[in-house]
């Protein structure tokens, strides 16, 4: 006995605009593959808006929705995501589809639709051309004021098989393309000098499956894993290119590893979010919360009008606030453009870091696709990104896209390139692959040495094989050693900086000051660095920093740091606490060569700076290297750096008892019943 029932309903038609012209051209396995894409995108835009699907056309869907609004939206999104496909596909045919839509009674019967709407519906999208979508005005009528894109009458249309005629328009869905703010991409996210991407192709078309379906409505995790140098940032910067280039935006974060401090990824898309789309007035739509960002940006009033001040509530209350209105700020951003959040190298996230990045893809808005890379080898060293990690595998569309070493296939493209004499082509890609294990950096680094004079003559494979070095970090050290002693020193000093470094920090810390430019210049022409702006610059690779920095003494390291943190200090004597966690790892770096009291200062000021951000487990991890400093500290300032710890250690959930009673004792012993008091 079939279940049949009447209710009101739109019906939604689409059709793919010559599908058999391009299986012609394309061949059938092509043409399958395109098929599949294009009924990805079709249904990811009918699911976004709370469609169902009654049953596939062979090139195209019908689907009902109960709401009229959700039915013309769907439509929208469908051509919008294919549009953003055919702008950025590489190679192959563009898709287009036909649309048409209609309302009224229909009969639900067996999984299918039946009744004139449905009818209505099929002939407007038989007669709709290609990226057309057309509708019956009943439909407008219906959706009211919560659809607002433009339609154009085009009068009542012959339609087969229907006699009564019937009122029709066709919505211009390029009226509802909303161009967001002009954010451009930050500089690590660049690609303009890393040249074509290698292999990476399966890696690749899944991050652009995800990002066609969020761009159609939906929301999606991926997390992109690998060891150091295989290419991880490389392949989201190329996602993210393509992203902006499809009328998309980019909020992009990096994690620094002992530098930043707490939520800095946030903070650093942030910024940069602000300083491109805020108005000369200083307005921005931060979210509904917006004064709650200003507890991990204290100045960013200064850059946005009229925030308010951040609620005061209890320390979980207050966290609570703070990760939703990161997550209210993406949400609203992605009312004018689907967003990708990239968070690159999560492996060295802070705790907080971990927390806020968990609740925004818990409560992942609509058009939003959050790319995380990490290291696989490191983050097992760091519990709350594996917790996060975890957490993150058990909600919807969460996938990993796991690299690793290039194939022989892939190789010999990167040393095409290298401009390798065609008869020595595949000697040498065979001699990259074995030492290199198909590691795109490592591998780019040997071709860079064969490059410098090896690449020419009649050597054999076994001479060829023997000119490599075991170790990609003997490569980077030869090609530091031929720019001369000065621009090593330069180099060097770079590196304790950090991956990214200014001209004028540089300035401040060297005693010779002439030539930095020249010198710089060079280590951009030996592909070791790279300009990222006037003044600013960022090593090719944090393994080129890792490895200046393994050629440095303990003692000769301590005593750059110092300097460094003091040039700092120069730079920002305004404003220290804008710069007190990174002056606070420059500091304990230097320790031991150091003004311990300076240091002991600036840890302190670090940690209670991370109270104030509600980043209670770095400021306990502050306080506790605080105390660890300084063996000889004065009795009193031990004892309130002990209840700072305690109070820390309380807010984070840890078990605080034992500095309880640590700073009890230290106050007992100075007879302070204030501190006494304050212990308890």
């Amino acid at each position: 006995m079939t279940d049949a029932h009447i209710e009101t309903a739109t019906i939604l038609f689409s059709d793919l605009v010559g599908s058999t012209a391009i299986r012609s051209a394309v061949g059938d396995e092509v043409a399958d593959r395109l098929r599949r894409e294009h009924d990805t995108l079709v249904k990811d835009g009918i699911s976004a808006l709370e469609g169902r699907v009654v049953k596939s056309l062979g090139d195209g869907f019908m689907a009902t929705f109960t709401s009229a609004s959700d039915a013309l939206q769907a439509a929208v999104a469908i051509q919008q995501a294919l549009e953003r496909r055919n702008r950025t596909v590489s190679a192959g045919p563009e898709l287009h589809v036909r649309i048409g839509v209609a309302a009224g009674d229909v009969v639900h019967e067996d999984g299918d639709a039946h009744g004139l709407p449905v009818v209505q519906a099929a002939r407007l999208c038989d007669l709709a051309g290609a990226d057309e979508i057309l509708s019956t005005s009943i439909v407008g009528l219906l959706a009211g004021s919560r659809f607002d894109v433009e339609t154009h009458p085009i009068g009542a249309p012959a339609l087969k098989g229907i006699e009564v005629p019937i009122d029709c328009v066709r919505v211009d869905w390029r009226s509802k393309t909303v161009e967001g703010p002009d954010v451009p991409l930050q500089s690590f996210l660049s690609n303009s000098s890393d040249g074509a991407l290698c292999g990476r192709i399966d890696e690749m078309e899944l991050l652009r499956a995800a990002w066609r379906r969020t761009s159609s409505g939906a929301s999606a995790v991926r997390l992109v894993s690998g060891e150091p140098g295989v290419g991880k940032t490389r392949l989201v910067t190329e996602l993210a290119n393509e992203v902006v280039a499809g009328g998309g935006l980019v909020l992009a974060g990096r994690i620094e590893e002992g530098l930043g401090g707490p939520y800095q990824p946030f903070v650093e898309a942030l910024l940069h979010y602000v300083r491109h789309a805020r108005t000369d007035d200083g307005e921005v739509d931060l979210g509904d919360s917006p004064g709650e960002l200003t507890r991990i940006i204290p100045d960013l009033g200064d850059l946005v009008s009229g925030l308010p001040a951040p609620i005061r509530a209890d320390p979980g209350t207050e966290q609570f606030r703070l990760a939703a209105s990161v997550t209210s700020w993406v949400a609203t951003v992605a009312r004018d453009a689907p967003v990708l959040v990239v968070i690159d190298d999560f492996h060295w996230a802070a705790p907080q870091t971990a927390v806020v990045l968990r609740h925004l893809c818990v409560d992942l808005p609509s058009r939003v696709l959050v790319v995380i890379t990490f290291r696989d080898t490191d983050v097992a060293a760091n519990p709350d990104v594996t917790g996060v990690i975890a957490d993150l595998h058990r909600l919807p569309d969460v996938e990993n896209v796991p690299l690793r070493g290039l194939d022989t296939r892939a190789l010999r493209g990167l040393v095409e390139a290298a401009g390798v004499a065609a008869d020595r082509v595949e000697t040498v890609t065979q001699a990259i692959h074995q030492h290199s294990e198909g590691n795109p950096f490592f591998a780019i680094e040997l071709l860079r040495h064969l490059g410098d004079g090896h690449l020419t003559g009649d050597a054999g494979t076994e001479r060829l094989i023997g000119q490599l070095p075991t170790s990609v970090t003997e490569v980077v050290r030869r090609r530091v050693g031929r720019l001369g002693p000065a621009t090593t020193e330069l180099l060097t000093v770079a590196a304790v900086v950090g991956r990214d470094f200014s001209l004028a920090t540089l300035a401040a810390v060297m005693d010779d000051h002439d030539g930095l430019i020249d010198q710089l210049e060079s280590a951009i022409s030996a592909n070791l660095a790279e300009e990222r702006g006037v003044g600013q610059y960022r090593f090719v690779h944090r393994l080129v920093a890792e490895t200046l920095l393994g050629q440095v003494s303990a003692t000769r390291r301590a005593h750059l740091h110092l300097r460094v943190a003091a040039a700092i200090e120069r730079q920002n004597a305004a404003n220290v606490e804008s710069v007190v966690s990174e002056l606070a790892y420059h500091y304990l770096a230097a320790a031991p060569a150091g003004d311990l009291h300076r240091t002991v200062e600036i840890v302190v000021r670090a940690g209670r700076r991370a109270m104030q951000m509600l980043a209670f487990a770095e400021a306990v991890d502050l306080f506790e290297q605080a105390l660890r400093v300084d063996p000889e500290m004065e009795l009193g300032e031990r004892a309130d750096i002990t209840i700072e710890l305690a109070r820390a250690q309380s807010l984070a959930g840890d078990d605080a008892s034992t500095t309880v009673s640590e700073a009890a004792a230290l106050a007992r012993e100075l007879g302070d019943d204030r501190r006494l008091a304050a212990a308890a």
